[in-house]
């Protein structure tokens, strides 16, 4: 915008709310604004209270934070096997058998496999 734009524009807001007051006051329409972030409403709010009670209530009976000899599933208790340490080492083994090979070529194995915590519970 050229300067003698901007002094237009400026110059025209008063008239242009006149304008819009009289257009209001004509059709019985005004515009207002609300409270419309739906972070404040009650309902939100109440809602996540809740939440955070859920929250710490899970917390207080399933405490990761306790000092514990062995990894566990924080949700189901279950205890992870002694082979989760052996897992990047098994990883490692089957990427260098596939160098080289095509993957229609290459074979997975069971005894490669690592026993995951979800196929235990």
């Amino acid at each position: 915008m050229t300067e003698l734009q901007q002094h237009i524009w400026c110059l025209s807001r008063p008239v242009c709310a006149e304008i819009t007051n009289a257009m209001q006051q004509l059709t019985n329409v005004a515009l207002e604004t609300s409270e419309q972030h739906k972070d404040l409403s009650v309902a939100r709010k109440v809602r996540d209270a809740s939440d955070v009670d859920k929250l710490i209530t899970f917390l207080n009976e399933r405490n990761p934070f306790k000092e514990a000899s062995s990894l566990y599933n924080v949700v189901t208790g279950v205890e992870a096997s002694k082979d989760v340490d052996k897992a990047m080492d098994i990883g490692s083994k089957v990427v260098t058998e596939m160098i080289r090979q095509t993957v229609s070529d290459y074979t997975f194995r069971k005894k490669d496999q690592v026993v995951t915590m979800d196929s235990r519970s």
